[in-house]
């Protein structure tokens, strides 16, 4: 079956997440340090407990949950622009950012609250810095867009995620982008993907999702019925128990050779899917 239509994850897919994230406490964490003898990575591992802590202790945690949010998120998000509970979580968020960074800094033997304001706003800044794509995301977008129906398909608020479109300059794609945010699921329900291949006009069985994550991306495509290339770009394999995708690549410089017509260069797709 030919692919006419793909999906693109963007977290962790398109452009680093995590990578990113542990980069920017580190910067954060080496600048407080200047000011008190203080350890940063002992401090880096400790504003990750604090603000896990108080996010699984929040119900605005357990809301924004629901749209894909981690602990580390409103660290940095400003969640302003939805209904009336999204900017009372905004709200929340400004305030989490604050009380995180002086749990930690009172856990490391620190009481100094502007510190901890300083901090994150630091953390904020620093976070929006690291946005990024991989050196991969541009030939692979530029490879598809004159053959292929193209979208993004990302777990977020709407206008967190747009804004790591602007910052890291993938918003010239001009690519329409569904959001766990807008749609009021996040993946691996199938219903982003559907959405996507709505709004792209393409039906299960001529589409391909790409992304990062075994649980998301894979599990939720194949929930849609359509087929899903793994990116594991450590190597690190399909363990028992996990869902098992219909090709796995390396790079995003992989992909194009999976769905030219013809015999494939390198793992070959699985014919497709019945939802």
């Amino acid at each position: 079956m030919t692919v006419r239509a793909v999906l693109l994850d963007l977290d962790d897919t398109l452009l680093p997440d995590w990578p990113a994230v542990v980069s920017a406490f580190r910067a954060t964490c080496r600048r407080a340090a200047e000011r008190y003898p203080l350890d940063p990575e002992r401090l880096r591992r400790t504003i990750r407990r604090t603000a896990r802590r108080r996010w699984w202790a929040s119900d605005f945690g357990v809301y924004g949950r629901t749209f894909g949010l981690s602990s580390w998120e409103p660290l940095w998000g400003a969640y302003e622009n939805g209904d009336e509970e999204y900017v009372a979580f905004g709200r929340w968020a400004k305030r989490f950012r604050r009380r995180a960074w002086e749990d930690a800094l009172r856990y490391e033997g620190v009481d100094d609250p502007r510190l901890a304001a300083d901090c994150a706003r630091m953390f904020a800044r620093e976070r929006r810095r690291r946005l990024r794509p991989f050196a991969d995301a541009w030939p692979l977008i530029e490879s598809l867009r004159d053959d292929h129906a193209v979208a993004l398909v990302t777990n977020g608020p709407d206008d967190q995620q747009r804004v790591k479109l602007a910052r890291s300059g993938l918003d010239a794609a001009a690519l329409p982008m569904i959001t766990s945010g807008e749609v009021g699921v996040k993946k691996p329900d199938p219903k982003p993907f559907l959405v996507a291949l709505e709004r792209l006009e393409a039906t299960p069985d001529e589409a391909i999702v790409v992304g990062n994550s075994l649980e998301s991306d894979v599990a939720g495509a194949h929930a849609a019925g359509i087929r899903a290339i793994w990116l594991d770009r450590i190597g690190r394999g399909v363990r028992d128990g996990e869902e098992t995708p219909d090709a796995i690549v390396r790079s995003l410089d992989e992909v194009p050779a999976l769905l030219r017509p013809g015999p494939p260069q390198g793992a070959a797709l699985v014919p497709g899917r019945s939802p």
